[in-house]
């Protein structure tokens, strides 16, 4: 089993996703609900006129 790269807990093949900018594995939960704490998020990047998934370390980076 897979470990999400922001919190080492197990990744179920399902609620997971890789972020564009590292490539690290994450969890990201495809049902709301306060139970699901998502390691990462969206994003836009802007020259491809996309929305993409990058983790919280990318997240953090991007703001500095």
């Amino acid at each position: 089993m897979d470990l999400c790269a922001m919190c080492d807990i197990g990744l179920d093949g399902v609620n997971e996703t890789s972020c564009q900018r590292c490539g690290c594995s994450f969890h990201y939960y495809w049902t709301a609900g306060e139970e699901y704490k998502a390691c990462g998020g969206l994003a836009s990047h802007d020259d491809a006129l996309a929305i993409v998934f990058l983790c919280n370390d990318c997240i953090s980076d991007a703001k500095n």
